[in-house]
């Protein structure tokens, strides 16, 4: 009942996001859950940092029942087969055939993880499938014997020597040469990895994406290459939730990159998209120069003289020099009210329009106008 009505899923996820909200990573408790169930920390990381609709509770709960199918799949495969995992090498002999030759994984470029929804028909880029691999080798063998290698967008396992590409289940040579990283730096490719354009995703808010961001930080052994990819992330996202009018969210990530010109053009955005909603106080906040304020105080006075509220358009008027408009704009309004021809009947039912017209004229300083209406009152 308490899993019902929580959050998180299971208990696990729960353990996860207490590791994940702590200023100080606990890389032991996170390897050990790794252990426990890679797939889920995986899923849980994605769904996170990056809000997709296809990750939430129901799905992820879905997720991990298929995973389970798909590993009580799997110790059945394997009691039909030779296999020995003595040597563990053949394990991926296994996968070959388990995963790759039976049609169960489908190879599909920038996906998320909501593809291992289906135990018989999995999908997902290399990402995705590395993942996966590391999972099922965990109900065997400890996860940190494996290893990645990052060819230039890419991503490729590695075991003693042995160089897997997952996305077929081939072994490859062509990857000799390359670095040979820990296996936790897979959770810090998959955290900065590029979203799915083709999934909805919900506003993450930053302060989860900054965690995850500090895990990826966390993890890496490049801090360098971390370093320079976290800027760059930070500032993409920024660059998400601007598209997306969140403007807020958009200058915190700015701020922390120190992205000057990405939190001015935000701060920009934001002040003409409120002006265009006519919340012109709130677009002033974001007016950080004399060009974008001048426009706000120009289409307020504009405004309040299409609603005829002259009295604020005039006090407004002041600071961008609107006042002559406003004061032509009053007396228009103000004319218009009198019939076509005065006469000496209806001019004292009319007496306060004309004394409210003089003083505006008086204010335009149209002596003509005023000299006029001035006539008018003595009668």
């Amino acid at each position: 009942m308490y899993w019902f009505f929580s959050r998180f899923v299971n208990q696990d996820e729960k353990r996860l996001f207490k590791i994940l909200k702590s200023k100080h990573i606990n890389q032991l408790k996170l390897m050990e859950l790794c252990q426990k169930d890679f797939m889920l920390v995986c899923v849980f990381l994605e769904y996170f940092t990056k809000g997709y609709v296809g990750l939430k509770k129901s799905k992820r709960r879905q997720i991990y029942a298929s995973l389970r199918r798909l590993e009580f799949d799997l110790m059945e495969f394997r009691r039909t087969q030779s296999f020995s995992l003595d040597k563990p090498s053949e394990f991926f002999d296994m996968l070959l055939l388990f995963l790759h030759k039976s049609g169960r994984y489908t190879y599909q470029e920038s996906t998320f993880l909501g593809g291992m929804i289906d135990p018989e028909h999995l999908i997902g880029d290399c990402n995705q499938v590395v993942s996966l691999y590391v999972h099922l080798w965990r109900l065997f063998f400890d996860i940190r014997d494996l290893a990645i290698k990052l060819p230039k967008n890419h991503i490729v396992l590695s075991y003693k020597g042995i160089d897997i590409e997952a996305t077929s289940g081939m072994r490859t040579l062509k990857h000799a040469g390359l670095e040979t990283l820990e296996i936790s730096e897979l959770l810090t490719v998959n955290i900065l990895d590029t979203s799915d354009a083709r999934e909805t995703q919900l506003t993450v808010n930053p302060d989860r994406i900054l965690a995850g961001f500090n895990l990826a930080f966390a993890l890496s052994s490049h801090m360098d290459v971390v370093k320079k990819n976290l800027v760059i992330a930070k500032n993409n996202m920024a660059n998400a939730y601007l598209k997306n009018n969140k403007f807020k969210y958009a200058m915190k990530l700015f701020s922390e990159t120190k992205n000057t010109k990405g939190l001015n053009s935000a701060r920009k955005h934001a002040c003409v998209f409120y002006v265009k909603k006519q919340k012109f106080a709130r677009a002033l906040k974001f007016a950080f120069n004399q060009e974008l304020q001048k426009h706000v105080y120009s289409a307020w006075v504009e405004y309040d003289c299409q609603k005829n509220r002259y009295a604020r358009a005039l006090k407004n008027s002041r600071r961008v020099g609107l006042q002559q408009y406003v004061l032509g704009m009053h007396y228009n309004y103000l004319s218009a009210k009198l019939p076509k021809k005065l006469s000496h009947e209806n001019i004292r039912k009319y007496r306060g329009v004309l004394k409210k017209m003089y003083k505006v004229s008086t204010r335009l300083d149209d002596k003509k106008i005023s000299k006029q209406i001035k006539k008018l009152l003595v009668q």
